[in-house]
């Protein structure tokens, strides 16, 4: 009965939020294709493509330009990869930590399950996050490079095609693991209860519906 009280916060919590995030992203992709300039995802790659269409046709200068404004996003992908580096590592030590608290002291039922089984499930959930986004974020700094050495070819204009397509590869790729990192980020809460999972997730979601559903003449993408 003590052990059902603990559990069922996460049984009831959990499968929530991660639908509510689930479907948040599936409607962001659909808004995305269907009205790209409705959201700032849409938005900025359009702008993206454009922007690659306008500095081919022109000089060799502006084309070395072209390709030092890569260092914005490659910056922001290798960001997010380190990042999700480096929490992957400190989770050991919160996953010792709340385990030990839970041998050693009584905690509220907000805690959640802290037993063994459950707390590894809490790790391997979100170090597989992190890892995802790690990955993506790593293939995104790769796509980008791509694009770069592709502009600064002589004759770029035989490439254009392909510096598109890995333009928007990495573009892609760069939001999917900055994504994927915050999703992980409050799966490491729910390493400290399923109140503080549903907390951050409610919180992102807001944060998220900002900034993509936001009016595009702001220009905060």
């Amino acid at each position: 009965m003590e052990t059902s009280k603990y559990y069922s916060l996460d049984v009831l919590l959990v499968p929530i939020n991660i639908f509510l995030i689930t479907t948040y992203h599936i409607y962001l992709w659909h808004s995305s294709r269907s009205k790209p300039h409705k959201t700032s995802i849409g938005a900025k790659i359009a702008r993206q493509t454009a922007w690659l269409q306008s500095i081919i046709p022109v000089d060799e200068k502006k084309g070395t330009l072209g390709v030092q404004t890569f260092r914005n996003a490659l910056l922001e992908s290798i960001l997010s990869a380190t990042v999700a580096v480096a929490v992957n590592a400190a989770m050991a030590a919160v996953a010792n930590n709340a385990y030990t608290s839970h041998v050693l002291l009584s905690r509220p039922v907000a805690f959640g399950s802290q037993k063994g089984s459950m707390l590894v499930f809490k790790y391997a959930s979100a170090c597989l996050l992190l890892l995802l986004s790690f990955l993506c974020s790593s293939m995104a700094v790769g796509c980008i490079i791509e694009a770069g050495f592709l502009l600064s070819t002589n004759g770029r204009e035989l490439f254009v095609a392909r510096a598109e397509v890995a333009l928007m590869k990495g573009c892609v790729l760069a939001v999917v693991g900055n994504r994927v990192l915050f999703v992980a980020i409050s799966y490491v809460a729910w390493m400290f209860g399923p109140v503080a999972f549903a907390i951050s997730t409610m919180g992102m979601l807001w944060v998220f519906y900002v900034l993509d559903f936001q009016d595009t003449r702001l220009k905060l993408c």
